[in-house]
């Protein structure tokens, strides 16, 4: 995919300016991705993604301004087709639970590879069905795919 239009477009929010620095380095260097835009805080993030409209939004959980799961809405609300994926360091499935219910599409722990977050964002922009949960278990790091018709699962690679 070498077409500008071709490629997908990520909005990556993170209050940590380093963490998203780096994300946004890691995320350029593929040649099937463009960042459009970077964020700090919940309302900066719904202003860039009604006014950009990116194939993924890459959210921090712990963005300023409102409650993750408010944002997520809000980026639902003025960009629909946008597929929020959120990077986090807690496991708390009360939390994930809200966030699935808020139209998150992938939620993963900062403790993943970069190859498993690129991996991720290029899932969930070619199936429209897909969801990414990456959650630690007792022995490993599995992330896990949820097809959201059918709830099934399968180890993610």
């Amino acid at each position: 995919m070498n077409d500008e239009e071709d490629r997908i477009t990520i909005l990556v929010v993170e209050e940590n300016a380093l963490t998203r620095e780096g994300l946004r380095e890691i995320l350029e260097i593929q040649p099937d991705m463009r960042v459009v835009g970077e964020g700090e805080d919940s309302a900066s993030t719904v202003v860039l993604t009604a006014e950009k409209r990116p194939d993924v939004v890459l959210l921090g959980i712990e963005i300023p301004d409102d409650e993750v799961v408010a944002t997520v809405s809000q980026i639902r609300d003025c960009s629909p087709r946008s597929r929020t994926i959120v990077l986090s360091m807690y496991e708390g499935p009360c939390l994930i639970d809200a966030l699935l219910t808020a139209g998150i599409r992938g939620y993963l722990l900062k403790s993943i590879h970069w190859q498993e977050l690129v991996a991720a964002m290029r899932a969930v922009c070619a199936d429209n069905d897909r969801i990414i949960l990456g959650v630690s278990g007792p022995s490993s790091r599995p992330t896990v795919v949820v097809n959201q018709l059918n709830g099934s699962r399968r180890p993610f690679s």
